[in-house]
């Protein structure tokens, strides 16, 4: 139940309006309100292991409360107004999108599929001390995320001034990632350490190994999504991604077989690298 309450969280949620109107700092909010709400209702409802469910349940209500208030606020300002779009109208918004679709089902079929490689190899304990690292590169990503939403639609409406702009953004958002990743590759391990415990010291070695990836996803951020879809080659993207897809599939399964969680990684970067260089 919870994640079916996520699923329809995330696909109701409005980013894509909020992103069109530049009004970046509502949702913002609204998605700190929930998650303010949520905690307090997760401490004062969960008290042992025997509140699973509660837990599981505020989980979810977590991703769906920022879709309902977004949808509160969109209609108690009048921003919208309901209308029933053509078919023909909903077929072109649909192949539109489809290319930025698809390009991120391969980047979540090869990120997702490399857990499960290591799981088929190797004891879950190996498993483990990679996903406690992966969720924390995976959590500093994140970071990146709402200045990539707010810089992506002001690229698009400031499409006559693209290059000086995208210069600007590239250089700024670039130097904050190169900072970032060497933060990670001289600190990371002692702040996995710090952060998951002194037994997962391996997560802390495998986190640090990950700082180059931050910046290489970043650079692929910027040239792909800010880049290529806004000078309308959304099309070359998606080629793109699922061609590297597949082909992460056939050097990754030596590289984790011979060199366990190394291997994995490099694989990885690898992958990132050739797309990027491709961009």
């Amino acid at each position: 139940f919870s994640f079916a309450l996520v699923i329809i969280g995330n696909c109701y949620f409005p980013l894509f309006f909020f992103q069109a109107i530049e009004k970046m700092k509502v949702i913002a909010t609204l998605s700190i309100l929930s998650k303010f709400l949520c905690t307090v209702w997760l401490f004062t409802m969960v008290k042992d292991s025997g509140d699973v469910f509660n837990a599981a349940y505020f989980y979810g209500l977590n991703a769906l409360l920022p879709s309902i208030f977004s949808f509160v606020y969109i209609y108690s300002r009048k921003l919208v107004s309901f209308e029933l779009a053509p078919l023909s109208q909903v077929r072109t918004s649909l192949k539109r999108g489809s290319a930025i679709f698809i390009s991120q089902i391969s980047i979540s079929f090869y990120t997702t599929f490399n857990v499960i490689l290591l799981g088929f190899f190797y004891p879950p304990a190996v498993v483990g001390y990679f996903s406690a690292a992966e969720r924390m590169r995976a959590a500093v990503q994140s970071c990146f995320v709402p200045i990539q939403q707010v810089v992506f639609p002001r690229i698009n409406k400031e499409i006559k001034n693209f290059k000086h702009r995208f210069k600007i953004y590239t250089i700024l958002y670039l130097s904050l990632a190169f900072l970032v990743s060497l933060f990670i590759f001289f600190f990371g391990q002692q702040l996995a350490i710090m952060y998951l415990g002194k037994e997962f010291t391996v997560s802390g070695h495998i986190f640090k190994e990950m700082s180059l990836l931050v910046f290489i996803v970043c650079v692929a951020v910027c040239f792909g999504n800010w880049g290529l879809i806004t000078l309308g080659y959304a099309s070359f993207l998606t080629k793109l991604y699922v061609c590297f897809s597949l082909l992460h599939l056939c050097y990754a399964v030596p590289l984790v077989y011979f060199y366990s969680y190394d291997g994995l990684i490099w694989s990885v970067i690898l992958t990132e690298f050739l797309i990027t260089i491709c961009i």
